[in-house]
């Protein structure tokens, strides 16, 4: 025992030694915790140990640990010389309403929310639970629930949660300062972002989507006012662009991309967004209804607001290498190329007949020609990689391809052929696959069918190791 007692001692002078350098630090660096005070003191003294130094005459004639826990100092309070501590509040008195130090409960509360709140990290905010036990005042739950009603506590803090319209003990303490009013346009955002990043994985037509999909797949109606006010918030700006707008606000229609897809030279996006700006234009010339389908270059860029600069050179760049979507098609008139969708244009009449009324004969009917010989089957494995490369560039290099994607690529393969040879190339560790579990929208019958049933789960999506 004498040996424990040296020891405690020891302890305790040390820990005073170490609070006069604390102090002489300042900033930060004082009031320490008792906790860290033991800590730098090296040698991992127990708790018990550390208590009892802190009980020490020597100890409690300079300094003090002013908040308990079960009547002991508390190894997360700070520690002060007496000449440094924040001043107690004065007992209430009662004023004969039988308060029984609830009024300075109140105040004691304060005082600890504060240092807390001081100390910052993980002690700031408090439970209510913490709070009171902080306090080192054994008062009763009931005790605990009238201070926190006096309106000295109200008046500056709050307990956020409540189970029954009565303040939770399990609920943080703030400051009212403090609290964080919701703010549901930036959820909005926040949410909004996230789910076009997964829209993105999934690749395919599920990205880019339009402001509208984009806003349902956020379980929001499209005609909601936090929409566009999302669309516009700085959260969304700093990740994401609506490429045009109507009047004045984000179009609904147009798709929403990622800024990495703009710095990328809009490679994995231009087929969306082309769609948009060749749509047809309906307008009224002399009280009819006039459709145009053909755009020039400076027309489509005029639709594509937020992009003009870089959407106008990734066309320019498409006509010149002849490399546009196969659905989008140019015609040159007087020098300047007219931009459509394939699917508009409209087929030729058919060929009237001769003046004289004579039906004209038919054109000889051509030789047979002899088949083309028929090509040697394909290495699966290669044909494989080939179509995985080709769509995973079309969907913005994501390293995720959709396996009724690559079924279709591969469509000379019969559905065991193709199920064989994806099995060797897993094997083999070349390819993974995974399931549509975490990923927002959902999944069309087709690409069900197409997906690997494993383990209980159904496998939907392939990508390279």
């Amino acid at each position: 025992m004498p040996k424990k007692a040296d020891e405690v001692t020891t302890l305790s002078e040390e820990l005073l030694r170490l609070l006069e350098s604390r102090r002489a630090l300042g900033g930060e660096s004082y009031p320490p915790t008792l906790r860290r005070l033991a800590e730098l003191c090296g040698g991992s003294p127990s708790h018990e140990q550390i208590v009892k130094a802190a009980g020490k005459k020597a100890f409690s004639s300079r300094a003090v640990v002013p908040e308990k826990v079960e009547g002991k100092p508390s190894l997360d309070s700070p520690v002060y010389f007496k000449e440094d501590a924040p001043a107690k509040p004065k007992r209430a008195s009662s004023g004969g309403k039988g308060d029984g130090g609830v009024a300075e409960l109140a105040e004691r509360m304060l005082l600890v929310l504060e240092e807390q709140r001081r100390l910052g990290g993980e002690a700031y905010p408090p439970t209510l639970r913490r709070l009171a036990d902080l306090c080192g005042e054994a008062a009763s739950e009931d005790q605990v629930l009238k201070a926190i009603g006096k309106k000295t506590f109200t008046s500056r803090a709050v307990v956020t949660k409540k189970v029954d319209k009565v303040p939770a003990f399990d609920s943080p303490v703030f400051f009212k300062e403090d609290v964080r009013k919701p703010d549901p346009v930036k959820e909005l955002a926040e949410r909004m972002v996230l789910v076009l990043e997964s829209q993105r994985r999934l690749g395919g037509e599920a990205y880019p989507p339009t402001l509208r999909r984009l806003a349902e797949l956020c379980e929001r109606n499209a005609s909601d006012t936090l929409v566009p006010k999302a669309a516009g918030h700085e959260v969304m700006a700093q990740r994401a662009i609506v490429v045009a707008k109507a009047k004045s606000k984000p179009s609904l229609d147009a798709p929403v991309v990622l800024k990495e897809d703009v710095e990328d030279g809009l490679a994995a996006v231009l087929p969306a967004l082309l769609r948009f700006a060749l749509s047809p234009v309906t307008a009224a010339v002399k009280k009819k209804k006039v459709e145009t389908n053909a755009f020039t270059l400076t027309e489509l860029t005029k639709r594509i607001t937020a992009l003009k600069g870089s959407f106008g050179k990734a066309v320019e760049r498409g006509i010149e290498q002849q490399d546009l979507p196969p659905d989008v098609a140019w015609v040159v008139i007087k020098g300047e190329p007219k931009l459509f969708l394939v699917e508009n244009l409209r087929p030729t009449p058919r060929s009237p007949l001769p003046a004289d009324g004579h039906t004209p004969l038919p054109s000889p009917i051509p030789e047979a020609v002899p088949p083309a010989p028929e090509r040697p089957p394909r290495d699966f494995a290669e044909a494989f990689c080939e179509a995985f490369e080709q769509l995973d560039r079309r969907n913005g290099l994501t390293n995720f391809v959709k396996l009724a994607d690559l079924r279709h690529s591969l469509s000379e393969f019969s559905r065991e052929e193709f199920d064989a040879g994806l099995r060797k190339l897993r094997l083999d560790g070349e390819f993974s696959l995974d399931s549509h579990e975490g990923l927002y929208g959902t999944l069309t019958p087709e690409e069900r069918e197409a997906g690997v049933r494993e383990a209980g789960s159904l496998l939907i999506y392939a990508s390279k190791r």
